[in-house]
């Protein structure tokens, strides 16, 4: 999906459930922060793909560094959660020195084990978004692959996705790695960037998930993790579920 001005754009439509039935076209989008939306970007998610709610994760910091673009609050309605900072919020973290590549490589496994507790206000919103009928969403972060890349896998689990088309969503961020290296250099990182050793940052690993899932299920299943940390217990998923599925 092209959409003037933000990468790593696509429609969660389509993807398969385990019991035959598949994720409804052009309900749920996710991307990297809209900023730089160009005015035919902007035109695109009003006129193409009508979105009516966008939810963004990104953290106060980083919302008041780079707003949205303007006209997006004409046509849809902007959605977020306050917070002072994320452990997915990478600018904080070019103040480090002396780190190697591995160092960098566990920081990222360890940040995937905390979003989804981390994040869960946020999270909880895009599910309750979801519940009310607020569709078509778009939600997004900075690069649109850490905390959407956890939010998306959290709700497709929900759904009922297959694991291997949730890995294999989450992986097509990897296609976007030149595209955040730019979009980073731009927000003032550019000497860390030529450096190999933070390189996991910009990375989509599929051990990153898998630190994901492991730490959750180390605290019980998926069930209980989205009726303790986002309140939605089984009739509530099932709304989920009965909303954003169709047959195949």
């Amino acid at each position: 999906m092209t959409i003037e001005g933000t990468i790593n754009a696509r429609d969660l439509g389509g993807l398969p459930t385990g019991d035959g039935r598949r994720v409804r076209l052009g309900k749920l989008i996710r991307s990297a922060e809209l900023d730089k939306l160009t005015e035919r970007g902007v035109a695109a998610l009003r006129d193409q793909h009508r979105v009516a709610t966008i939810l963004d994760l990104r953290s106060t910091r980083e919302r008041t560094k780079r707003p949205p673009a303007n006209g997006l609050h004409r046509d849809a309605t902007l959605v977020h959660s306050d917070y002072a900072t994320s452990s997915a919020d990478m600018e904080r973290l070019w103040a480090k020195d002396d780190v190697t590549h591995a160092e960098v490589h566990a920081m990222m496994l360890d940040i995937y084990r905390q979003l989804p507790w981390e994040q869960a206000e946020g999270f909880r919103l895009l599910f309750e978004l979801v519940e009310t009928g607020r569709t078509p969403i778009l939600f997004h972060c900075a690069a649109g692959k850490d905390r959407t890349g956890a939010a998306a896998a959290l709700l497709l689990s929900a759904l009922g996705v297959t694991r291997e088309a949730i890995y294999d969503d989450f992986l097509m961020s990897e296609l976007c790695f030149e595209a955040n290296r730019t979009r980073f250099a731009g927000n003032g990182a550019d000497a860390l960037l030529l450096r190999a050793e933070w390189e996991p940052i910009l990375r989509t690993d599929r051990a990153y998930l898998d630190a994901m899932f492991t730490a959750l299920e180390a605290r019980g299943d998926m069930a209980f993790y989205f009726a303790e940390a986002l309140g939605f217990d089984a009739p509530r998923i099932e709304r989920l579920r009965a909303s954003m599925l169709e047959a195949a």
